[in-house]
């Protein structure tokens, strides 16, 4: 059952990509037991992030990236909630889902926030 549930959940995401940035420069990240996918995003300093979660677990999961004070709450199963926030500090910053268990478990995640193109273009 749980991997019938699994390849269900994947199969759904074929819209996210593998780095999880769409066309209009927001992320999807999708939750599963007990993983992220995509597991590292990478966004750009001083601009604003916008992060579409959904949870396609069998369980209840929740995004949560403590630096930048960004947190879902907690998310039943197929929900979706988008956060935004500007990251103003460069680095990797963990990404987990704060239910007990859930990190110890795996399900955690890495946002790497770096220099913008068009902000390097400017300074170079």
């Amino acid at each position: 059952m749980f991997v019938l549930a699994l390849a269900a959940a994947c199969q759904n995401n074929g819209d996210i990509g593998a780095t999880g940035l769409q066309p209009d420069g927001s992320y999807i990240i999708v939750g599963t037991e007990f993983a992220f996918e995509p597991e590292t995003i990478q966004i750009p300093v001083n601009e604003e992030a916008v992060i579409e979660f959904r949870n396609l677990g069998t369980v209840d999961h929740d995004l949560v990236i403590e630096e930048f004070d960004v947190a879902t709450g907690s998310m039943r199963i197929g929900s979706k909630k988008t956060v935004r926030f500007t990251p103003t500090v460069l680095g990797e910053f963990e990404l987990i889902c704060s239910i007990p268990g859930h990190p110890d478990a795996g399900m955690t995640g890495t946002v790497v926030v770096v220099e913008s193109p068009i902000q390097a273009v400017a300074q170079g």
